[in-house]
């Protein structure tokens, strides 16, 4: 499997454990994002169409929300609304960031797993 995070002896890049958790849709699209929209609080995380990057989905005060999150060499990385880029090591750090916590339904469309069998 080809990991696009940065890896190096020392665990030196971000962490890439999130993609464990059920608030990771690997083939989600932005469409598919909106579709089967989290709830009020809630957000996942998917690819992005650019490279190096995926992006955070999430419902906020009745809004569904799109954040571009950049893959860096050590972090994951949000641009705020004034421009300053916010590094962060977790992704449960970005989500707490976005003010909204992981989506953890298991057998939502995108996910990873079949629980059954």
């Amino acid at each position: 499997a080809h990991d696009s995070g940065g890896v190096g002896g020392g665990g030196d890049g971000p962490d890439m454990s999130f993609k464990l958790e059920p608030y990771w849709r690997p083939r989600f699209a932005r469409a598919d994002a909106v579709k089967y929209a989290p709830p009020e609080g809630y957000g996942i995380v998917r690819p992005s169409s650019r490279p190096r990057q995926l992006a955070a989905t999430y419902r906020l005060d009745g809004r569904l929300l799109h954040t571009n999150i950049e893959i860096e060499r050590s972090h994951f990385v949000i641009v705020d609304q004034k421009d300053k880029r916010r590094p962060y090591r977790h992704m449960r750090d970005v989500l707490a960031y976005l003010d909204v916590e992981g989506w953890m339904e298991r057998n939502a469309p995108g996910t990873e797993r079949n629980d059954g069998g």
